[in-house]
């Protein structure tokens, strides 16, 4: 058993290590390719940036209604589906729905403050250019602080519904959505099948997001050469990885013991 488990994680480490010169091989390919295509390149991301800071309202308020429909929707299936898992007294209950429905309230909050930062930053630019700040975009600005309050509040309600309907079908499940200690609770009240697919699920988010940050560092880095986008997206996303792999060995050892 011991042998399987050394072999397992040296495996999952060299796998990391390849994954890293692997991108390395692949970062220096594009390197020497991006820089024959340099001024298509930056002109092509000076063109987004344009179109991003130009319609940034309309992405945070489009973008927001979307995944705010996307909750609605899935929310109601999922119960649906659920209700009628538990009346056919299905083995497994259909709760896939409702999942869904959890990961997207997960991400509209932080689409939205990503964004108003974003059109925060319009705001500095009309008072660096104008000396004031247009009466519109203030207006526009302020409805999209209001909207980002408010779904601050009903996001939490959406996710304590979904919780309150999981219970339901399985009254074993403890946890408080509004206390600091769920995540521990929601843990410790999983049966061996949940605590498996959630160590998978774990599992192949780290090696996706490691290879995600992989290539995030090489196309920053290039960018930085040939825009003036500078460096410190290199830095940041360098630290996050550095961060993710010595956190990611603390506990591989720590476990191990």
């Amino acid at each position: 058993m011991f042998k399987n488990k050394k072999s397992t994680k040296e495996k999952g480490i060299g796998h990391l290590f390849l994954l890293m010169i692997a991108g390395g091989i692949a970062g220096g390919i594009v390197g020497g390719f991006s820089t024959k295509f340099e001024d298509v390149i930056a002109g092509a991301i000076e063109s987004l940036k344009l179109l991003i800071s130009t319609n940034i309202f309309g992405i945070y308020f489009v973008g927001s209604a979307i995944l705010l429909i996307s909750i609605v929707v899935t929310l109601k299936i999922g119960e649906k589906n659920l209700i009628d898992s538990i009346k056919n007294e299905e083995d497994i209950y259909n709760d896939a729905q409702l999942g869904i429905s959890m990961a997207l309230t997960g991400i509209i909050i932080p689409f939205m403050i990503g964004s108003l930062a974003i059109c925060s930053g319009k705001i500095r630019t009309s008072i660096e250019i104008n000396g004031y700040v247009d009466r519109n975009l203030m207006m526009l600005f302020g409805s999209a602080v209001a909207l980002l309050l408010i779904l601050s509040i009903l996001i939490p309600l959406c996710q304590k519904r979904i919780i309150d309907k999981i219970k339901i079908a399985y009254p074993e499940k403890k946890g408080n959505i509004f206390t600091m200690s769920f995540k521990k609770d929601w843990e410790a009240s999983m049966d061996e099948r949940e605590l498996k697919i959630m160590n998978q699920a774990a599992n192949k988010t780290f090696t996706f997001t490691t290879i995600m940050l992989l290539i995030m560092i090489i196309l920053a880095f290039i960018l930085s050469l040939i825009t003036d986008i500078g460096v410190y997206p290199v830095i940041i996303l360098v630290l996050i990885f550095s961060v993710m792999m010595i956190v990611y060995t603390y506990w591989s050892i720590k476990l191990d013991k």
